[in-house]
């Protein structure tokens, strides 16, 4: 990727932000983008806060994209993917767009992007990005379409628990963090595998409910398990005090 030009990229002073920010509402929108790609700069989180949120108030998509595209200057990347966050709903179209991007570090910032909104309407396009042959991708992307807490998606999440190892723990972790009951059959089939078994309880007890808690009794004391039998029984102590009622089954001598 070729990176921006910038001729702004030294720390501003302290004085200069607040002569910038006192002058901004007078200034012609070209200079007021100066300023703001200015002001990001500052390290002050008062300053930069206040920067980011005019920026997403008054900087078209097409700029905030290209600061996303900018990988030869870290401060207007990130930037650009604070400015699309803090647009929150608004700038969906333009983040799913960046999903079919060449570039894989574009895709990447803009799941990153998407998980943090936290926005329902952008499940679908995640399940598209999930295909995307970089790993890292795939792997953020799991976690978003997790986040997203849609038992829908489970379909979409088993093909990845044969995956490379750092994508079936994804997988493993979205399975948890979607809170379905419809989920715990997979997991509990993953709890004496070696890479990803303490992984699998810890997702189940995210779920909770009894057959969550059957699964990880079942294994009880720990010995397939690679965990602790303290945490084990942390495991399981949490997924008890969500019942209502006490299980009609428990282990022998548990």
């Amino acid at each position: 990727m070729t990176g921006m030009q910038s001729s702004n990229s030294t720390v501003p002073s302290w004085d200069e932000c607040v002569q910038l920010l006192e002058r901004l509402p007078a200034l012609p929108l070209d200079s007021r983008v100066a300023a703001i790609e200015r002001l990001v700069r500052n390290p002050s989180p008062g300053i930069r806060e206040q920067a980011l949120r005019i920026g997403a108030a008054i900087l078209p998509d097409s700029r905030v994209t290209e600061y996303l595209r900018d990988d030869s200057d870290a401060v207007l990347r990130n930037a650009g993917s604070e400015i699309f966050r803090l647009r929150g709903g608004r700038s969906l179209p333009a983040v799913v767009a960046l999903l079919k991007d060449a570039e894989p570090d574009v895709v990447l910032q803009a799941v990153l992007i998407l998980e943090r909104l936290r926005d329902p309407r952008a499940l679908e396009a995640l399940h598209g990005a999930l295909g995307h042959p970089d790993p890292n991708v795939q792997q953020e992307a799991l976690l978003a379409v997790g986040s997203l807490g849609d038992a829908r998606s489970i379909p979409h999440l088993l093909p990845f628990l044969d995956a490379d190892p750092w994508v079936q723990m994804a997988a493993v972790q979205a399975l948890g963090d979607l809170r379905a009951p419809e989920a715990i059959p997979h997991l509990a089939a993953r709890l004496a595998d070696p890479l990803v078994g303490s992984l699998a309880a810890e997702a189940l007890a995210r779920i909770g409910g009894e057959a969550a808690f059957r699964a990880l009794a079942a294994h009880w004391p720990a010995g397939e398990v690679d965990l602790a039998e303290e945490a084990l029984l942390g495991l399981l102590a949490h997924v008890l005090e969500g019942l209502p009622e006490r299980p009609a089954w428990l282990p022998d001598g548990f």
